[in-house]
């Protein structure tokens, strides 16, 4: 059962045990109401077996990828395109990242940003592979969802249809 402490002034945290026994917690809470309303959220949803403890998106995205990869069954060409796609797109731009700061509005401006020089197949194809790389990471427990969404129909046409 999770618990509030107070830690100075008017800061109080969250603190809750893991599945494993260890206690984590979440600060930054600026009232009792607030950090109580939050444990309350933390209590339920474990009981539901759908609390997500964020500390597990900390893990940058340059510590998953070779976790990630060593998962793979893919054929030696296949591995060489996505080692080339992540070393010229997805490492210069997420390498660093904590995989639980990586926004959908991050992967939306990066993709615009790409556009601007390459194909949008390439492009499509980057984002696709950021989308499953990030989604095994949900598969591991270390994202609650992908922030990587496939949005069909948004954009300007790029031919018209005479009538």
């Amino acid at each position: 059962m999770p618990w509030i402490e107070h830690t100075s002034g008017q800061n109080w945290r969250v603190r809750y045990r893991r599945i494993d026994g260890t206690v984590a917690s979440e600060g930054g809470f600026t009232s009792t109401k607030s950090a109580r309303a939050r444990a309350h959220e933390i209590e339920a949803d474990q009981h539901r077996n759908t609390f997500y403890d964020r500390s597990r998106g900390h893990i940058t995205l340059n510590t998953w990828l070779p976790r990630w990869q060593a998962t793979l069954n893919i054929d030696e060409v296949t591995l060489e395109n996505y080692q080339y796609l992540i070393g010229t797109h997805i490492r210069p731009r997420f390498g660093t990242c904590p995989l639980g700061d990586i926004h959908a509005s991050d992967i939306g401006q990066w993709s615009t940003d790409l556009h601007a020089g390459h194909e949008h197949s390439t492009v499509e194809g980057v984002v696709s592979l950021l989308g499953r790389i990030l989604g095994d990471a949900v598969e591991d427990g270390l994202l609650p969802a992908s922030p990587v969404h496939h949005h069909h129909n948004r954009g300007k046409r790029a031919f018209r249809i005479p009538h």
